[in-house]
């Protein structure tokens, strides 16, 4: 029994998206498409609402807005986000992604990355929980804290915190202190008001 995975793609230029939508189409993917044209549609939208499994999405979209990537990271939390670009992004600006694609990228490039998101689809819920302690660095990293602050303050060493950054790395699949905020804002780890 195949497994239709439903696949939303967010960007403005109907060029773009046609030529998205017609590679997947012509694809061996089992999914079903929807072209979702402005942010409170992907939100209030029942269609989009049932359970989406990925969100194809123009960076450039979010660019000044972050707060509503973090909303929809909270309303479908094992949602795969793939950035559509179609210029240079600076690192931070792509490390709350899952991961992206080019207009520039092949045909084939395209499908693979997809294709090995969808299979690794919910990998949240097969990776490790963080512990207690991951999480208490965890969110000294989210506050700009460096690693001999963080051990000074968890009374640890600074090795054991590195070791809890990679932990927090390998099991969260972000690097980046901006991405880990947006991570433990859409797992509810912190709030806004810790910021």
């Amino acid at each position: 029994m195949a497994i239709y995975h439903k696949i939303a793609i967010f960007e403005q230029s109907d060029v773009i998206c046609e030529g998205i939508i017609s590679l997947l189409r012509h694809s061996e993917l089992q999914h079903d498409l929807i072209r979702i044209n402005s942010f409170d549609e992907l939100i209030y939208d029942n269609e989009c609402q049932t359970s989406i499994d990925m969100l194809i999405v123009n960076p450039l979209l979010f660019f000044n807005n972050k707060k509503d990537l973090v909303k929809i990271q909270k309303l479908y939390p094992n949602l795969s986000i793939v950035a559509l670009v179609s210029n240079l992004m600076d690192g931070q600006t792509m490390d709350i992604y899952s991961d992206s694609i080019s207009i520039f990228d092949t045909s084939q490039q395209i499908i693979t990355t997809i294709s090995s998101l969808l299979k690794s689809d919910k990998k949240e819920e097969n990776n490790e929980m963080l512990s207690e302690r991951e999480l208490e660095v965890l969110i000294q990293l989210i506050h700009g804290y460096t690693n001999k602050e963080i051990a000074e303050k968890l009374n640890i060493s600074i090795h054991t915190v590195v070791t809890h950054r990679k932990n927090i790395t390998q099991k969260t699949g972000v690097k980046s202190p901006s991405g880990l905020a947006i991570y433990a804002l859409s797992k509810n780890i912190v709030s806004m008001e810790d910021f």
